[in-house]
């Protein structure tokens, strides 16, 4: 367990940043997905 106060403050504002990028990047990637990626290669299956 982390004892010191810096120690607390660090993870208590390292963590919750961290969690974000990683929920920022998954909801990016999708959304590149479904407008992009997908949109083209139904355009190339009906050509």
């Amino acid at each position: 367990m982390i004892r010191t106060l810096t120690g607390r403050l660090i993870l208590s504002h390292v963590l919750p940043f961290l969690i974000i990028i990683i929920l920022a990047g998954l909801a990016l990637d999708y959304v590149l997905e479904t407008r992009f990626l997908l949109a083209n290669l139904t355009d190339e299956l009906t050509a």
